[in-house]
């Protein structure tokens, strides 16, 4: 292992020691749902939509400030305390060995949910602006189509969609019993 890296592997070490990457974790999920619920508040309480945009800026200022403090202070039973240096701790040195844990089932859960995110998202990512019924929906009519094309649209929208009640009753009623 090179010298930069094992730096790297200190500086990350001792990033979880002070508890730095949960407090971090922890603000960016409050700062998600303090900008979902002030998106959705601001509006209704009458306040100009610029609000909104300072909400968002003063978080990301915040975030900096929460690292700072995180690595400094520790929330422990007694209250905030000052985060003390390793060597102040009881803590025996590393053996100098690469540290590995047990895979866990949370691993495979975590991992196997990131692999159908990842199928599931793909398609609406890089996939085509097409329609699922193909081009034959969105061409245009031609004057010797048959004319129940409409009918035969509604039970494919039906198929794919699962629009029944709106393309039996509402729609396609109508058009039949004209």
């Amino acid at each position: 292992m090179t010298q930069k890296s094992r730096r790297k592997l200190r500086v990350w070490q001792e990033l979880k020691r002070r508890g730095v990457p949960r407090v971090m974790a922890m603000y960016a999920a409050t700062a998600f749902i303090v900008i979902e619920a002030s998106d959705i508040i601001f509006p209704r309480l009458g306040l100009p939509d610029w609000s909104v945009t300072l909400m968002i800026i003063l978080l990301i200022v915040g975030f900096p400030v929460a690292f700072v403090l995180s690595w400094i202070f520790d929330i422990t039973p007694r209250g905030v305390v000052k985060t003390g240096a390793l060597e102040d701790q009881d803590i025996p040195k590393e053996s100098g060995g690469p540290l590995r844990r047990k895979l866990r089932t949370s691993d495979v859960v975590i991992a196997l949910l990131l692999i159908v995110v990842i199928i599931l998202a793909y398609p609406k990512i890089f996939g085509e602006n097409e329609s699922r019924l193909g081009s034959w929906v969105n061409r245009p009519a031609q004057p010797g189509d048959h004319p129940l094309r409409s009918i035969v649209l509604l039970q494919e929208l039906e198929g794919a969609f699962g629009f029944s009640f709106l393309a039996k009753q509402c729609v396609g009623e109508p058009l039949v019993n004209k």
